[in-house]
């Protein structure tokens, strides 16, 4: 195979075997020495020259044995061993707890526990019992020895008892009874039981078919069972209905409606037809006229009749049914009304017709419920009747009174929040400082400290709180004027984060020390440092590596040869360079 005249080598550490071991503390850890003298590869292992083996000097059978005898390990209950002088691997299975010996006899039953690959990890035995308990519902327990005895069992009463191939079998004794079917549709079976439970005689009794129905009125009639039925049939007032084994027999309704009649002013009334059924009810209004009470003395008691009608029973009255005096209907009073206790109306309109209504009381209650809530107060209030209503309401809704019309204060008088005062006809209150004001008169004096006033509005549109102006727009000046900041002091100049900073005609800006993010442009200056971003070089050949030393200094190692070689750092000198030999060195 033809080399080539560019390529790149790598020599190894050659020489002498007793030459490299000499000089091994020059070499490092792994690094690979060839022995000329022997014609041997050798690898470093710290202070010791390791020999790299050749197929031809190795025992090939003897690997294979020892790689085998590795690979080998035992499960679970096996041990493996590996004889490395016979190249023999044995597998043993492991020893239990068992102890080794015989389970079992004529007396005795083995227990064994078996593990999950079928090894015997216990062993024991359970001496068998020989005699056996025989106990009955009566007379004495007997105990039964298995190896000598024999327990008979011998049939009682109406039983017999037949020994067959290991086994006893308990039979009923036959009774006189004939077998076959007792009882028939019309037949009755008749049956005799002993005192063991069994039938020691049967017959059958004949079922009569006929049933004789009579009744307080007609002719006496007779039903044959097996083929005709018994109709219950309602007579006047009276329904009937089949139900399961049943028949119902029920009054039937009248036109008179379910309720009770007769009350402390008026008396029942009711229609009974022959049956005595209440066919009609009704209640009719008690009314008697004077005229026709003949004598007063009954009622003397609680009324009297000396001009006026007064009662003198004392009775309260908790509703209009209730009281000394009960009207049950309307009631007319031509004169004035007193009334020494309370005044419940429970109708659903109170009407006054009155020119002036005087209350005593300083607190008037409205939708007054058992149980208020803001649902129940929803638009509650008082409304004056007009050509429209005029209404003071209180809304669930806003949670507030609401006033269909307007409110105009007496000269002198004002609106109050919590105690403040927060408008008169002429002030708004020192406790208002914020609004929605859209216009405003003439301001005469005070001091503007809201938002900052706009340039549209007659201001700069930024906050000069610092004595920093600020220009939110562009700032334009017209004519051959120079603009010139004067400052005394360290002073900062922010400029546009947009736009055309200068005129094109502008190409130098001097003693600029700072800028901000150059997204665009192109680099004419100097070149870069190091120190700053850059390499420091003008030009860069093409295949050529960067190196830098040990003074941040970048070089352009130039890669453009002709040859294969290797990039390779010289530690003495500090340098990189290209090479194309690699040379362990000879020894």
């Amino acid at each position: 195979m033809p080399t080539p005249a560019n390529r790149a080598k790598i020599q190894l550490v050659r020489g002498s075997y007793a030459n490299i071991l000499a000089s091994i503390a020059d070499l490092l850890d792994g690094e690979l020495c060839y022995a000329k003298d022997q014609n041997k590869l050798y690898m470093v292992e710290g202070s010791t020259l390791t020999p790299l083996a050749y197929l031809a000097d190795v025992d090939i059978s003897e690997t294979v044995q020892d790689v085998i005898g590795a690979a080998v390990v035992g499960g679970v209950g096996l041990t493996a061993a590996y004889n490395d002088t016979t190249g023999l691997t044995t597998i043993d299975l492991d020893d239990t707890v068992v102890t080794a010996g015989t389970y079992g006899s004529t007396s005795a039953i083995p227990t064994i526990t078996v593990d999950a690959q079928g090894r015997i990890t216990a062993a024991s035995t359970n001496n068998i019992s020989t005699n056996l308990d025989v106990s009955a519902d009566s007379g004495t327990a007997q105990v039964i020895n298995l190896g000598t005895e024999t327990l008979n069992i011998s049939g009682g009463i109406g039983l017999s008892s037949t020994t067959g191939t290991n086994n006893v079998t308990v039979n009923l004794d036959d009774t006189t009874v004939t077998p076959g079917n007792y009882g028939s549709a019309t037949a009755i079976p008749s049956i005799t039981v002993d005192a063991q439970g069994r039938i020691t005689a049967a017959s059958t009794s004949s079922i009569t078919t006929s049933l004789s129905v009579n009744a307080d009125s007609g002719t006496a009639q007779s039903i044959d069972l097996g083929t005709e039925s018994l109709a219950i049939s309602g007579g006047t007032g009276l329904t009937t209905t089949t139900g399961t084994n049943s028949v119902t027999v029920d009054l039937d309704n009248t036109a008179v409606t379910l309720g009770t009649y007769g009350t402390a002013s008026a008396v029942g009334t009711f229609t009974v037809d022959q049956q005595g059924r209440l066919t009609a009810a009704s209640n009719v209004n008690i009314s008697i006229l004077h005229t026709a009470i003949s004598d007063w003395g009954a009622i003397s008691a609680n009324i009297s009749t000396s001009g006026t009608l007064a009662s003198t029973n004392a009775a309260d009255s908790s509703s209009s049914s209730t009281g000394a005096l009960v009207i049950a209907g309307g009631a007319g009073i031509g004169g004035n009304l007193n009334i020494g206790g309370d005044l419940t109306v429970n109708g659903t309109t109170t009407t006054l017709n009155t020119e002036t209504l005087l209350v005593e009381d300083k607190n008037i209650e409205l939708a007054y419920v058992a149980t208020p809530s803001d649902t129940t107060a929803n638009q509650g209030g008082i409304t004056l009747k007009g050509a429209t209503d005029k209404t003071i309401q209180w809304l669930d809704a806003t949670d507030s009174w609401t006033f269909s019309e307007h409110i105009d204060l007496t000269s002198g008088k004002a609106y109050y929040i919590g105690g403040t005062q927060v408008l008169s006809s002429t002030t708004l209150g020192s406790g208002v400082t914020g609004s929605s004001l859209t216009s405003v008169g003439t301001i005469g004096t005070g001091t503007w400290q809201g938002s900052v006033i706009g340039s549209t509005y007659g201001g700069t549109g930024v906050n000069n709180g610092s004595s920093t102006i600020t220009l939110g727009g562009s700032l334009t000046i017209s004519g051959a004027f120079a603009t010139t900041l004067t400052v005394t002091g360290t002073t900062n100049v922010t400029l546009p984060t947009t736009g055309t900073l200068v005129n094109s005609n502008v190409t130098t800006l001097s003693s600029l020390s700072t800028v901000g993010t150059i997204t665009s442009g192109t680099w004419n200056g100097t070149p870069v440092g190091t120190l700053y971003g850059g390499t420091g070089l003008a030009s860069v050949e093409k295949g050529s590596v960067l190196v830098a030393n040990a003074s941040n200094v970048i070089t352009a190692l130039d890669g453009g040869g002709a040859s294969d070689g290797y990039l390779f750092y010289d530690a003495a000198t500090d340098t990189i360079s290209w090479i194309t030999e690699l040379d362990g060195g000879t020894y």
